[in-house]
């Protein structure tokens, strides 16, 4: 995905993936949903002339009842997707005729105005909905929900995990994204894992207390407020010198600022797979 958007984009604007940590299994062709996301993307690139940046993240939401003001929405299990840019921001009057076909706010011999049209009839195509909230001068997010095959999501990811050679052991998760951090605790206690959570250093510490030299592994990122990656991994190195610490980032020069070297630690790059989680595990402990 980063490679497809890439290809589009120009050196003056940054990418950013937030993607679900497990996999979103929907009915649809792939070529369509590219070609979706691919528009999108391309809108965001005009809409940011100066530079910026464009954002997408992926999730599963669980939506109870019908959404106000959006009158294709109905309750169910989907793939969430949104696209957030920084660009000059969409105005009011032409909001509700952004899906129009033949509209466009480009210039002329800029854009056709099929773009979004297209978008907005592939989506409801396969049953989805799609919205967007836009601010000018600020930026523009579309949203989008597709319906998941829940079935087939659940067993992909179980199927995976299954056949995942194992060794148990006890790992502190330190992760500040809940969403992620329930996925990671579920997974790794799926494979027969003694899983223990905490949701910032402090707390990371005050668990590696208590437990002793019973955490065998401690997971960790580096977005937490009032102490650093490296005074956390330092702490938990005195408390247990034998725990082994994975290191998970999304910028590789951020963990290079927090004074940290990879011969100290383990890393793995977000956004990353349950499965990519679970082999890294594996390595770690075959290595000992």
């Amino acid at each position: 995905m980063n490679k497809l958007f890439k290809r589009v984009l120009r050196d003056d604007i940054e990418l950013v993936l937030d993607l679900s940590p497990t996999e979103l299994i929907i009915k649809a062709d792939a070529g369509q949903i590219e070609q979706v996301l691919l528009n999108i993307v391309v809108n965001a690139r005009d809409a940011t002339p100066q530079g910026g940046r464009i954002t997408l993240r992926t999730k599963r939401v669980d939506i109870a009842a019908i959404e106000k003001n959006v009158p294709d929405s109905k309750p169910g299990t989907y793939a969430y997707i949104s696209i957030s840019d920084t660009g000059v921001g969409i105005y009011e009057e032409d909001m509700n005729r952004i899906f129009d076909p033949f509209f466009t706010t480009k210039a002329r011999n800029k854009g056709t105005g099929l773009g979004l049209s297209m978008v907005y009839n592939i989506i409801t195509q396969y049953k989805g909905w799609i919205n967007v909230d836009s601010k000018v001068g600020v930026g523009t997010t579309f949203h989008l929900y597709l319906p998941l095959i829940a079935e087939e999501n659940e067993k992909k990811t179980i199927e995976i995990l299954e056949n995942l050679p194992v060794n148990p052991v006890t790992i502190l998760v330190n992760e500040p994204n809940e969403a992620l951090r329930q996925a990671m605790i579920i997974a790794l206690q799926q494979q027969g894992h003694t899983v223990i959570k905490a949701k910032n250093g402090q707390e990371a510490i005050d668990l590696a207390v208590s437990q002793g030299n019973l955490v065998d592994l401690f997971i960790t990122a580096s977005v937490f407020p009032k102490m650093s990656a490296r005074e956390l991994i330092d702490r938990m190195k005195v408390i247990n010198p034998d725990i082994k610490i994975l290191y998970t980032y999304s910028d590789y020069q951020d963990f290079k600022r927090q004074g940290l070297k990879e011969s100290e630690v383990e890393l793995l790059e977000k956004p990353f797979s349950l499965k990519d989680l679970s082999k890294k595990i594996q390595e770690m402990f075959q290595q000992a």
